[in-house]
């Protein structure tokens, strides 16, 4: 049996395990001997630390890593924890190491593997500060998969099995925060990756539509119009696929040159510009969202546009790679204090990247941060249920089965027992007016300004 020390949390975790008190970290000679008398309460884990904290850490190190043994202690980061099963290294080590990869500027002297690989591939010369590659660990992402397959039309199908537009709209996000702080070469990034995945997302949308509008025994006709217009998105997908998004003879993606080389030659600064930045942008554009009225009786307009809006700080959380983490220690709305224990609490949702390589590291009230992603989630799944009524209506319109008022009668009729367009408005209204009595966004917003 082995241990994992993912992170800086969990070793720290793992001496309080052990009773370790952060003052035995004063020294190397102490650290030794508090570890060697907690070898009978769990040998392999104090075998992990020792591979972990005995091996070149400096004094600094050891100061930094005893705060956080407080800190945990203190129950400040209760998720941390100690995974069996596999080897001792990758984060835990990394994290300690940091300082090992930075200048006498606090500048990284080298990448990841992937990101290393991409600016090769590119001829683009490195290493990279940290802002620029938490960028490129999702250009690496991309450009693996879009030139893994050279058939245009077996690449489509690629895209959709492995789920690119997720790593896509992280792309997306990151440039789109990124285009009032550096202009052109993020705009021209952010408008490349959100034309792709507004393609991939129109053809998932469509094979949706279609597969309702058959399950629900939908007039022939509209079925045969909503099956011309998954087609047709699979055709604009692949025409975009194939024009920007494969590889040249050189073997460069096109759209991914925007991102490697031209927005590599922006300034980004230093890590402490660059966190002041974003900060400041983030603020911005929460304080927008809290300060615009969003109509519930509009599904595409109003629930649509104000989960759009509400899903862009998740996708901007995960996009900055690390730079933003999550405290169960922070409460600052008592309401969604029980979220922590709810199930959205443990989900994939509100899993952040490792802040392994990120020297400071901006904590936010994970209460706070699940509550959003599952008010997303909500308005998402009142979206979904509305979304296949409204195409269905229209194509028999559009196929000449009926008009507007008949073909709201018909397609009503095949929706039977389902939530109708009433009910998804009312369900609406109730998560919004939740949303704005418990000030969800505005104490985001106070979150990312002041930690």
């Amino acid at each position: 049996m082995s241990v994992t020390l993912r992170s800086h949390q969990d070793i720290a975790q793992a001496f309080v395990k052990l009773g370790v008190k952060p003052e035995a970290l004063e020294s190397k000679k102490d650290l030794e001997k508090a570890l060697d008398g907690a070898k009978a309460k769990d040998p392999v884990l104090v075998k992990a630390l020792e591979g972990v904290v005995l091996d070149g850490m400096k004094k600094d190190e050891r100061e930094r890593l005893a705060v956080l043994v407080g800190d945990v202690a203190r129950g400040r980061f209760p998720n941390a924890g100690v995974g069996v099963g596999a080897s001792v290294g990758g984060a835990g080590v990394m994290r300690f190491n940091l300082e090992a990869l930075l200048d006498e500027k606090g500048r990284l002297t080298e990448n990841t593997p992937d990101v290393v690989a991409l600016l090769s591939r590119y001829k683009v010369d490195g290493p990279v500060g940290r802002p620029f590659e938490r960028v490129l660990v999702h250009a690496a992402k991309i450009d693996e998969v879009l030139r893994s397959e050279s058939d245009p039309d077996k690449l489509v199908d690629v895209i959709m099995s492995k789920d690119l537009r997720r790593q896509v709209f992280l792309l997306e996000g990151v440039s789109k925060l990124y285009t009032d702080i550096h202009g052109k070469p993020a705009e021209r990034v952010y408008l490349g990756a959100k034309a792709l995945e507004d393609h991939i997302g129109h053809f998932s949308m469509s094979r949706s539509n279609l597969a309702t509008a058959e399950k629900v025994g939908a007039n022939p006709k509209a079925i045969a119009l909503l099956k011309s217009d998954m087609e047709a998105s699979r055709r604009e997908l692949k025409k975009l696929v194939t024009e920007e998004w494969m590889p040249d003879a050189k073997g460069r993606i096109p759209a991914m040159r925007d991102v490697v080389e031209d927005w590599g030659d922006a300034k980004w600064g230093s890590a402490d510009k660059d966190l002041k930045n974003v900060k400041a942008e983030l603020s911005r554009r929460l304080e927008k969202i809290e300060n615009t009225p969003y109509d519930m009786n509009d599904l595409e307009g109003g629930i649509h546009e104000l989960r759009r809006q509400l899903r862009w700080f998740p996708i901007y959380a995960e996009g900055l790679n690390g730079l933003f983490q999550l405290d169960e220690g922070q409460n600052p709305i008592k309401a969604y204090e029980p979220m922590l224990r709810e199930p959205i609490a443990t989900s994939k949702y509100v899993t952040l990247p490792s802040a392994e390589r990120e020297a400071s590291p901006v904590e936010l009230p994970k209460s706070v941060y699940c509550a959003l992603m599952q008010l997303t989630l909500d308005l998402g799944g009142l979206k979904d249920a509305g979304e296949p009524i409204h195409f269905i209506r229209e194509a028999y319109v559009r196929a000449g089965v009926a008009d507007e008022r008949g073909a709201a009668r018909a397609v009503a009729k095949l929706f039977t027992g389902v939530a109708d367009e009433e009910e998804i408005h009312a369900g609406a209204h109730t998560h919004y007016e939740a949303m704005k009595k418990n000030g969800l966004v505005r104490e985001l917003r106070h979150a990312v300004e002041n930690n």
